[in-house]
């Protein structure tokens, strides 16, 4: 398959990367809690799955046929660059006062070293596991079995209050949580959209359907969300199961229109997502000393605004050394 990439999938993993800060910085929680609720907890939670889908679609040949070992050595070099760049902020958090071998290995391969960091791990282990069912089911019985892996995700997420009813997934569950935090990883939350961006990548769906479909299912999602808001069901709100048709008709409408080999986007939006924290952690930082708290910290709104500038110029300069080294 060609590595040229549809221009909107491009632009649009910027945007992603944007929804993922909001997420970490609640911009508008001073503003109204029910308006950020709803751009952080709902439409926010678009971000990864896209992410997910976009590897999925681009990876579908290599999935089913080839080899994803190259894939994975660039993963495992961002991946292990990640660690070492907030590691300091490990210490001075003190993250690794408590840490044992088990811990560890908890955190390299499901959590993530750090809060946005899960991202890599969950990447690499679906990558691993759908490419694994692929190889000994076929495609379609692969795609099966990530569905039955979110499902079981979904339990242990935003429907756990409801799957703990059921007799054993009570224990089952609290036995799950000895070894990981969360759901959202790579072993029940990422296959699933891999599979749907490789399915997408063989297909091309009409485009006033998918519309119509986006729209349905986002109201889906809304109704899914506030319904799990104002319940007892939620353990966590990365998951939903609306989520998925969501994920399939937006990235069919995006992923469709004229290939734009736009790799400088994709650089910028990668770098953004793994750097925001550090430029959170900066803005606190000088936010005292300039008496400029009530502005960078306690003003939500600011705060945010101020994040993404300073990781928009960070990242931008990112991507200028990475296109001059490539040159």
């Amino acid at each position: 398959m060609s590595d040229t990439k549809p221009a909107r999938t491009d632009w649009f993993r910027v945007v992603c990367a944007v929804l993922v800060v909001t997420i970490h910085t609640s911009p508008l929680e001073t503003v109204s809690p029910d308006a950020d609720w709803l751009l952080t907890r709902v439409i926010a939670r678009i971000a990864v799955p896209f992410f997910f889908m976009a590897t999925g679609y681009f990876s579908r040949e290599t999935l089913e046929h080839g080899s994803i070992i190259h894939s994975l050595k660039k993963l495992l070099s961002l991946y292990a660059a990640a660690i070492v760049l907030y590691l300091p902020l490990n210490l001075y958090m003190g993250d690794l006062d408590t840490l044992t071998p088990s811990s560890l290995l908890r955190d390299l391969t499901l959590d993530g070293t750090f809060y946005h960091l899960w991202y890599f791990p969950a990447v690499i282990l679906g990558l691993l596991l759908v490419r694994g069912a692929v190889k000994l089911l076929g495609w379609t019985k692969a795609g099966l079995l990530t569905f039955a892996l979110y499902a079981i995700g979904l339990g242990g997420d935003s429907w756990h209050g409801l799957a703990v009813l059921l007799p054993g997934l009570d224990r089952f569950y609290e036995t799950l949580f000895q070894w990981m935090d969360y759901t959202r990883n790579g072993l029940f939350f990422a296959p699933v959209y891999l599979w749907l961006g490789g399915t997408l990548a063989h297909r091309q769906p009409d485009q006033g359907i998918c519309a119509v479909g986006l729209l349905l299912s986002l109201c889906a999602l809304l109704a899914e969300a506030a319904l799990l808001r104002y319940s007892w069901l939620s353990r966590f709100d990365s998951m939903y199961l609306s989520l998925l048709p969501v994920s399939v008709f937006l990235f069919s409408l995006l992923s469709a229109g004229a290939p734009c080999d736009r790799k400088d986007l994709r650089i910028f939006s990668l770098l953004i997502y793994i750097l925001h924290p550090w430029c959170i952690v900066a803005l606190r930082f000088i936010a005292r000393p300039l008496g400029l708290w009530n502005l960078l910290v306690n003003n939500r709104l600011t705060a945010f605004f101020a994040v993404c500038l300073a990781s928009f110029l960070v990242s931008a300069a990112g991507t200028a050394l990475w296109e001059k080294w490539k040159s």
